[in-house]
């Protein structure tokens, strides 16, 4: 782990994308990393976080330089969406992410459920083809995202027809005796239903006695589904956009 980072995290992000991994060096001492960012380009819509300074080299540009590097290589490589979370109650961030280009667009709620009683709904597969997600986003692809769970160790790739949900389930976000849903898409309500019940299950099936996942707060059917199936809220970040369509979200 890195500052609190899980190692995890870190592999799997960078498994999931290498080309979106990006390292400051000190000018003096090449030798010595002053910074890092992490970022996924998921096809069209691209993500990045963590990105951590060295406290040294704080308020040196640092931070700055890496931002443009990702937004940089995300427009080369065809990125139309860009985003991140960060601290709704920071101004100091809110302030270096506009700076950057970026613009609050709505908050990103964490959820969370007691595991009890599981079984795996009909239809879902570990490890099966991919979607089409074109009808969340136009050119969406986890396709790397997928594939970095299961290389990594931390987890599974859920699928449906028309839908799918990543699973972590060692600890990448999440404490070790949870599991964490970092991504997941379905284009109805009966099938964000089987995911959620298959992503619990296999949580259950590996110990886990929790499970957490983020919904943005201008989904207010996801809101309904996870509530609805007992989850709670739990914790709140700030999302941030650049680029075409940043209200994709603001939909069933």
């Amino acid at each position: 782990a890195a500052d609190g980072i899980p190692a995890l995290l870190i592999r799997s992000r960078l498994t999931a994308d290498p080309a979106g991994c990006f390292v400051a060096a000190s000018g003096q001492d090449p030798g010595r990393i002053t910074g890092a960012l992490l970022s996924v380009a998921r096809g069209t819509l691209g993500w990045f976080g963590p990105l951590a300074v060295h406290p040294q080299a704080q308020r040196c540009g640092v931070g700055t330089g890496l931002v443009a590097a990702c937004v940089g290589s995300w427009q080369r490589r065809g990125v139309r969406l860009m985003g991140l979370a960060t601290f709704p109650g920071s101004a100091l961030h809110r302030r270096f992410y506009r700076r950057a280009g970026f613009r609050p667009s709505c908050g990103s709620i964490g959820f969370c459920t007691r595991l009890a009683t599981t079984s795996m709904p009909d239809g879902i597969q570990d490890g099966g083809q991919l979607p089409d997600l074109s009808f969340l986003y136009p050119g969406l692809d986890i396709s790397g995202e997928a594939a970095a769970a299961r290389a990594c160790g931390a987890g599974l790739a859920l699928t449906a027809a028309d839908g799918i949900a990543i699973v972590h389930l060692e600890p990448t976000v999440q404490p070790a005796g949870m599991g964490y849903v970092p991504f997941l898409a379905a284009a109805t309500r009966a099938t964000c239903d089987r995911l959620l019940g298959a992503a619990e299950h296999v949580s259950r099936e590996r110990g886990k006695t929790a499970l957490y996942t983020r919904a943005s707060s201008d989904s207010w059917q996801t809101i309904d589904a996870l509530t609805e199936r007992g989850y709670q809220p739990s914790g709140l970040m700030m999302r941030m956009k650049a680029g075409e369509n940043p209200s994709y979200d603001h939909t069933g």
